[in-house]
């Protein structure tokens, strides 16, 4: 094994040279055993990195947990749980459940989550009212589509934002608390968190970086405490419908690949990991399960289930399952093939990033999971 940890090593390396990566980290687990873990350039075995949008799943789960309290139905209507009507203003009469804003399809726009991005951290951004609500100051037309609910896939951050503000107001809980309590701490995933100020290990938090080409060098783009220390957020109002907003419930969780791998494994093994269960079977499977089969806003075949989805694109002639993540210079992936009780977690920072035509994934994902699974899958 450690023969083959070099080769598989030296050959991650050469991709990092070539696409200028400067930290990678990926990791094996087969049969509920870590089977084969690196750390190269800049990540370490216990660094802790922003993994974008994975962070969707663990949104989904803790979600998941209250729908098995019996405190939602999965067609329920948000706004009744929420105590503020969200409507599509363009179908106000069509209602928006909770189905539609796991598989993307609640008419909320990836277009519109350019300009949420730019302003979440505005300080005058305070509540969820004032983004969706037509009133809202922070309120723009193009974050919704010009389809009814649950016509049309469209990858949507602010939908998942919602499901953050959801958390809060289902559980009567701050959602990361919410998660530090009934997934982190039952998983021991001590390096884990949405809120930086709740890290154990806040010097483990790697800096996110982006490739600039025309001055050959990286630059920080994200998570850079290095100097200045994160302040505190105040919970005190859980009226306000939009604590969870600064803390990017779509993409904003911090975690070790060691802890993350817990949590995969949790769903591999239908809810439990080391005899600690999150989730019923039934709901574990319930979440992989496909809900929602048809087309992109942009005309493209496309299946999900509750965040989950399956992935064929990682190893030719096998289907995965998970999720996947891209921000601020990160590439990040969760899949996991339940038959074959094979999981695989990746994480670049800083790459160049782009696709070739007609390609699924980022260049350096494809030389990555190609290279690192044809040792575990042929």
């Amino acid at each position: 094994m450690e023969n083959l940890s070099q080769s598989i090593n030296n050959d991650l390396l050469n991709y990092m040279e070539q696409l200028k990566v400067h930290g990678l980290s990926a990791l094996i687990v087969k049969n509920n055993n870590m089977l084969w873990h690196t750390a190269l350039g800049s990540a370490k075995e216990n660094t802790i990195f922003r993994v974008a949008s994975i962070s969707k799943t663990v949104i989904t789960t803790a979600l998941m947990q209250l729908y098995e309290r019996g405190l939602f139905k999965l067609e329920d209507d948000i706004s009744d749980h929420l105590g503020l009507k969200i409507r599509n203003p363009k179908y106000p009469s069509i209602p928006i459940n909770f189905i539609h804003l796991f598989t993307h399809t609640s008419g909320l726009t990836e277009i519109g989550d350019d300009y949420f991005y730019d302003n979440i951290h505005n300080p005058k951004l305070k509540y969820l009212s004032q983004l969706v609500c037509t009133n809202g100051d922070f309120y723009r037309d193009e974050i919704w589509a010009n389809y009814a609910p649950g016509h049309f896939y469209d990858y949507s951050n602010i939908g998942y934002t919602i499901l953050g503000c959801l958390i809060e107001k289902i559980s009567g809980m701050p959602f990361n608390d919410y998660c530090i309590k009934h997934i982190f701490k039952p998983l021991n995933m001590d390096d884990s968190s949405f809120d930086v100020t709740k890290l154990k290990h806040l010097e483990n938090l790697t800096k996110v970086y982006k490739f600039d080409g025309s001055m050959n060098s990286h630059y920080i783009s994200f998570d850079d405490y290095s100097s200045i220390s994160p302040k505190a957020f105040d919970y005190s109002d859980m009226r306000t419908l939009g604590n969870c907003i600064k803390f990017s419930p779509a993409g904003g969780l911090r975690t070790s690949l060691l802890d993350l791998s817990k949590f995969m494994r949790a769903h591999m093994n239908m809810g439990e990991y080391e005899g600690v269960r999150i989730l019923s079977p039934e709901t574990a499977r319930l979440m992989q399960d496909i809900h929602w089969e048809g087309k992109t806003a942009s005309g493209k075949a496309k299946k999900i289930g509750l965040c989950f989805y399956p992935n064929e694109n990682l190893y030719p002639n096998y289907s995965f399952t998970g999720h996947s993540g891209d921000a601020y210079g990160i590439l990040s992936g969760m899949f996991f093939i339940k038959d074959l009780d094979l999981g695989v977690i990746f994480v670049e920072n800083g790459g160049i990033q782009y696709k070739e035509e007609g390609h699924s994934l980022f260049k350096i994902e494809e030389l990555c999971y190609q290279r690192i699974l044809k040792e575990f899958l042929s």
